[in-house]
Formats: C-alpha cells, structure tokens, sequence
C-alpha cells in the first residue's frame, strides 16, 4: 500500500510543478475589503437564562498562563454579515499567544488561510487598568501581512478571554469594522479528535447564545479543511497544463487484470507480515499461488463492477504508544490491519502506475522514483548555495515536510488529477475502489 500511496502523492505534487495554461484567459479578482464603514453596537445582548451562561466567567489575570501556547481554530462565530463572509472561507486558523517581560502586554499572533490567500496579524494586547481583575485586552500595537506583504492593522477592538474545558480557549474579538467574533481553540495536538469536537458543538452553540451571536452559520472546523468549492477546484485545474501519457500508456492501465500481475504481485508483497481480519497471511498465499491467483482475478473483476471491495477487506485498530498517557487522544495510533488480497490489488496498480510516472513526474521529483536519486538533487543544492548569485536577491532554503500528507489529501481533489492526467477511467475507477473512503493508513 505504501508503494501506491507514494505514487499517487507525486502525482499530486506535479499539479504544483505544472505551468499555466496560457490558453486560458481568466480574471481573478484577489481584492478583499477590509475596510468597510460599520456602525457596531459592541454591547452584548442579555445572557439566556441557563445553567451555560451561569457558569460562563471572563478568564482572571491569575489565569494568563492557561492561555499561552500555540492553538487551532475548531469552531467559531461572527455577529456580522462580514465576519459570516471571512469564516465562510476560512480554511485553516492558527494562534500563538505570547506574553511579554512586562507581564502585561500579550502578543497574538494568527496564521490563516482564507480562500486563496494567506492573511496573518501580529498584534500587541495591553491589559486593561490594572485594578480590574477580568482579561480584557486592546490592540496597542498591530501589523497585518497578505501574501506576504506587511501593512499596518488599524482595526480597534476589545478582547476578552473565557474560562473553559482543559487544552481549550475561548475568546471573543470584538471588533469595530468587521463586528464581534466568538472563537474556541484547541492545544495543538488536541484539535484532530473529530468526534470529540463534535459532541462540543452543542456546548459552544449554547456558549454562542449567552453571548448574543447568532450560530445558524457557524464556521467549523474538521481537522482537514473548509468545504470544497468544486468549482474553484475546478477553475483552478483549468488553469494548469497538465502533462499526459500516451494513448498506448493509457490503454496498457485500462487493460483488465492478468493472472500474471495476480501472480507477481504476491510473490513481491513481503514475508513475515501480520494478516487483515481474515487470518491469512501472505505466506498462505504464496504457498497456494497456482490455486489462488483465478479466485482472486474473479474476485477483483466482479469487485469492479460492483464498485466496491468486501466489507471485511479491512479493519480499523487504535494501539496506546509505547510509554505514552492513556488519557491523552494524541498517545494512541490508529492503523488499519487489510487482507492481502485487498494489498495485492494495490501491488498491481502500483506497479502499472510506476510504469507511466515518469511521463509525468517532473525531473525535479527523485524520491520515490525508480532510476532518479536524491544526490542529484543534493549536488543541485551545494551548486547554488555556493555559486555567486546573479542578481543582489536574496536566497533562502525552506525544507517542507507536510504531516500525515496522505490522510489529509482531499479524495475529489485527487480523482480530478487522475483524470486530468488521462489515467484511463478504468485505472481510476480501480484506485476508487480501493480508497471509496479511507478512515486510517
């Protein structure tokens, strides 16, 4: 499985190597106003009468330090049609709260990616009078970057921070421009429990409602990203030249399975491996080859016209890492155990796959590619890094290593890149069938 993995990655990284399709001639309109007049009433309304708004309390000064750390953006709400409109395409949100020497100013830093740009504010907060025991923090002090670009950050606002469930923040934003904000955090590797922030949804519904928001609309985060505009996705694919492979390439993927890949592929699966939930592992397969290899093809063929797999293929497990709190989410390891049919199937797409790859796969991409190796690259590097540059420009090296890249991949995403690399429909329709929708690898 891992094999094929890696090669439908590479595919997804040629989509940020391919070229614009000059042929194309589209306007993007990337202007965002900020700066909208708005008369906002910052008075809250009355809190509803619940045992929620009872026990919701401003956060103390004693308590600053629960606050500091790094934290992800898992529900929010705005008051305001332009708050509605930001967390509407708001793909990810990221804070840094930061306490300076003083004790008394806090730095804020957010990280967001908002449709196709990357909006990030850096603003020192000063703590109120210091008679006043509650939390209530101004903007002093702020810088706002777009694309990479800094500017200033005018907006005024009051924000207050509230007392909530462990590894959590709650905060609101009351802003003048862009209206009040209601937005809870998690600690950084406590925001990926999906299940868990669902059954909060509820909890920060109520907590909404104390506050005066109305929470028709929430933005909710799920761990991946915001819903996926399809025909974003799919204007932002028109845009590319996409390499393809020939028509023969194309035909050999479609061609239907031979007993001989069946055969081959076992033979290559590796020895000693634990079985899925049938209990059989490879080395039964391997000693019974001759028999197994047309029960399998009868098997994968009538798979494909059903367009699923047996529901037994695969099962999920959660094992406690070694040395790790059981109370922790973060100290458990989902993995799936699968029958060796399910990864002989993905052997032999795999191997079909490696085939066509380098007809697409840039010469730049050597890791993972059979015949291209990593010095070449490495001896790219040292070439730059120690000739004299050609224009007084100023050069960095970003090493990128994106987390559990294959969980996050985005599955519509991925079949419209299969297509538009000519693929075959019915090589995609194997690969769907073996990913219809993945829950761990």
């Amino acid at each position: 499985m891992k094999v094929l993995k890696g090669a439908l990655l590479l595919l997804l990284l040629a989509v940020a190597n391919a070229k614009p399709d000059h042929h194309q001639h589209h306007h993007h309109d990337h202007h965002h106003d900020h700066n909208h007049d708005h008369d906002h009433n910052h008075t809250d309304q009355k809190a509803a009468d619940s045992d929620h708004c009872q026990v919701l309390k401003m956060l103390s000064r004693d308590d600053l330090q629960q606050i500091l750390g790094d934290w992800f953006l898992v529900w929010s709400v705005s008051d305001h049609q332009q708050g509605h409109d930001v967390l509407r395409n708001l793909s990810s949100s990221r804070v840094e709260m930061r306490l300076e020497e003083d004790n008394q100013t806090l730095m804020f830093i957010e990280r967001n990616r908002l449709s196709d740009k990357c909006i990030n504010y850096y603003i020192n907060m000063s703590m109120e009078l210091l008679h006043n025991p509650k939390q209530t923090m101004h903007p002093i002090e702020g810088k706002m970057e777009v694309d990479g670009v800094l500017g200033p950050y005018n907006d005024t606002a009051i924000v207050n921070f509230y007392e909530t469930c462990p590894n959590c923040m709650m905060i609101v934003f009351n802003t003048t421009s862009m209206g009040k904000f209601l937005l809870n955090y998690r600690k950084e590797g406590h925001h990926q429990d999906v299940d868990h922030m669902k059954a909060d949804h509820d909890t920060h519904r109520k907590m909404a409602e104390c506050l005066g928001f109305d929470h028709d609309q929430p933005y909710i985060y799920n761990g991946v990203a915001a819903p996926v505009d399809n025909a974003d996705r799919t204007k932002f694919l028109d845009d590319l030249e996409f390499p393809s492979i020939t028509p023969a390439q194309e035909g050999e993927l479609d061609q239907p399975l031979k007993p001989s890949e069946i055969a081959d592929s076992i033979r290559l699966i590796q020895s000693g491996k634990a079985p899925g939930p049938d209990g059989y592992p490879i080395e039964f397969y391997k000693t019974c080859i001759d028999k197994l290899t047309p029960l399998l093809l009868r098997m994968f063929e009538d798979s494909l016209d059903r367009g699923t797999l047996p529901l037994t293929e695969a099962v999920v497990i959660v094992l406690l890492k070694p040395g790790k709190d059981n109370s922790e989410c973060s100290s458990y390891r989902p993995i799936s155990l699968l029958n060796v049919d399910y990864k002989i199937l993905a052997k032999i797409l795999a191997i079909r796959l490696e085939s066509v790859t380098p007809n697409i796969i840039s010469l730049d991409q050597t890791g993972f590619m059979k015949g291209r190796y990593s010095f070449s690259n490495i001896r790219r590097l040292l070439n730059i890094l120690l000739s004299p540059a050609s224009k007084e420009t100023p050069e960095v090296v970003v090493s990128l290593d994106a987390q559990k890249a294959f969980d996050r991949v985005e599955w519509g995403f991925l079949f419209e890149v299969l297509k538009r690399f000519s693929l075959g429909s019915k090589f995609v329709s194997w690969i769907a069938l073996l990913y219809p929708s993945p829950k761990a690898s």
